[in-house]
C-alpha cells in the first residue's frame, strides 16, 4: 500500500473516532451508537439506527409505566399495613412496611 492511501487511511480513521467522540457527548448521541449508528453511514443506514433508537425508547416507556403501576399496587399494600413500633430506646420507629412505603413514594415522586 502506498505511503499516501496509509495516510488518507489514517485521516479517515481520525476523523471517524472524532465524530464519534462528539456524538458520544451527548445523551441522544450514546444512544444512536448503541442502537448502531456510525456517523459515517448512509442516510438510510442513520434512519435504521434511529428507528431502532426509537423502539428502544418505545420499550422502555412501556416497561416503566408497568413498573409505576406495580409501585403503586405495593404502595397501596403498604399503606394499610405502615405503623411504628418502639424503638430501641423506647422512641416510635417506622416498621418495615412504613419505611418500604417511604422508599416507594420517594421512587414514585409522590412523598
Amino acid at each position: 500500500m502506498s505511503e499516501y492511501r496509509e495516510r488518507v487511511i489514517a485521516q479517515e480513521r481520525e476523523r471517524r473516532e472524532r465524530l464519534n467522540a462528539q456524538y458520544a457527548q451527548e445523551p441522544w448521541g450514546r444512544l444512536a451508537i448503541a442502537c448502531g449508528f456510525d456517523p459515517y453511514d448512509t442516510e438510510s443506514m442513520a434512519r435504521e439506527a434511529f428507528a431502532a433508537a426509537a423502539a428502544r425508547i418505545e420499550a422502555l416507556e412501556a416497561r416503566e409505566r408497568v413498573l409505576v403501576a406495580l409501585l403503586q399496587t405495593c404502595a397501596e399494600h403498604f399503606d394499610g399495613e405502615s405503623d411504628v413500633s418502639d424503638g430501641a430506646y423506647g422512641e416510635p420507629v417506622p416498621n418495615e412496611a412504613m419505611s418500604l412505603l417511604s422508599e416507594i413514594n420517594r421512587a414514585l415522586g409522590t412523598e
